[in-house]
């Protein structure tokens, strides 16, 4: 019989949230290099952990969901401020019954065909 005692438990969940870290931050610099360069490594790895948490917090579990979520945040906003139906996006993803992985899908095929992939930026006026 094998035991697995609680610090290594510990040390293998921490190992696996630094990979995962680590393979959000290789899509975020392949997908949005000026974005990672805009904020910087220190401040990208921040936000990554930000979207976990986030993720964790809304029961989205699953790689490709976090990644989805990742994506809406760069594309959108951290609290998705620049995306059309905001309160609508967020109801979606922090209902507590659907499925973590429908609520990204349905908050990204509504959000990116509203927009039609097109990046949306804040205005300012200048003066």
């Amino acid at each position: 019989m094998l035991t697995i005692r609680d610090e290594q438990l510990r040390i293998l969940r921490l190992e696996m949230e630094r990979r995962l870290e680590d393979r959000l931050i290789q899509r975020f610099t392949h997908e949005y290099p000026e974005d990672y360069s805009s904020l910087g490594e220190s401040r990208a790895l921040e936000f990554v952990r930000e979207i976990i948490r986030s993720a964790a917090h809304r029961n989205i579990v699953s790689e490709d969901s976090i990644s989805g979520l990742l994506k809406l945040h760069i594309e959108f906003g951290r609290e998705l401020e620049l995306a059309p139906y905001r309160h609508w996006a967020n109801s979606i993803l922090d209902h507590p019954k659907l499925p973590g992985g429908m609520k990204v899908n349905l908050v990204s095929t509504r959000l990116f065909g509203l927009t039609q992939g097109r990046r949306i930026v804040l205005h300012r006026e200048e003066g």
